[in-house]
This record gives structure tokens, C-alpha cells and sequence, in this order.
């Protein structure tokens, strides 16, 4: 899998993908540690990237966007070290692989991880 780790999201987890065989950049590495968030999901698409974070801005403006693509994973951890992260991140890339190649939102918390197929449509009341 392509990986874009946001600013938030510790190196160490990029190169440990990098290990397993994923293609994972971080946003430091190309100096785009500033770049507005509509630009990093429009880069993430671009370069066809799933998108790690723990800004719930991303989710916010691709659920209202009504944005197919790029997926993205949030981490809402309350332990962000690296091993931690992956540690929660690698049984959740096999579990959604799917539907991270299709577009999705995927929440990984302490007890659980969820999916949301993209885009989110607004039901009616």
C-alpha cells in the first residue's frame, strides 16, 4: 500500500512501513510540514496515497466534501508511540484493505477500529 503520514504521525512508523514493503512518505521528508490540509488530500489522491493522521480535519472535510478518494486513517490513540500505532495500524490494513483501496474513512481508536465508505451520504430526516 501507498502511505502519506501527516505531521502528526511519527517517522519511525513511516520507515517501519517502508520495512514491511509499503510505499510510505512522510510530509517532513518533502518539506510540506505546512501544507494546508485540502492540499494534502489533494496531493494523497494525486499519488494515489492513504492518508495517516490524527487530525480529525481530514475526516471532516472528505465526509463533507463528498470525496470518494484518497482513504484515510485516524488515529485516536491514547498512546501514540510508534510500536503502539503499529501495533494498531497492521491488523487494521488487512482487516479494511479493501475498502481502503476503494475509499474509506477508517477510525482506529483503543478498542476498536471503524470503516466509513466514501463518500459519506447525507441521509434526509
Amino acid at each position: 500500500m501507498r502511505f502519506l503520514a501527516d505531521v502528526g504521525i511519527s517517522r519511525t512508523v513511516v520507515h517501519e512501513l517502508r520495512k514491511l514493503g509499503h510505499e510510505a512518505i512522510h510530509l517532513s521528508e518533502e518539506r510540506l510540514e505546512c501544507l494546508p490540509d485540502d492540499d494534502v488530500i489533494i496531493k494523497a489522491r494525486n499519488e494515489d496515497r492513504i492518508i495517516l493522521t490524527h487530525d480529525l480535519d481530514f475526516t471532516r472535510i472528505m465526509a463533507i466534501g463528498d470525496i470518494s478518494k484518497p482513504s484515510a486513517i485516524t488515529f485516536r490513540l491514547s498512546n501514540m508511540r510508534p510500536t503502539n500505532v503499529l501495533a494498531h495500524l497492521l491488523p487494521a490494513l488487512n482487516q479494511f484493505s479493501i475498502e481502503l483501496q476503494d475509499g474509506a474513512l477508517v477510525t482506529l481508536t483503543d478498542t476498536a477500529g471503524r470503516c466509513r465508505i466514501l463518500p459519506i451520504r447525507r441521509t434526509d430526516a
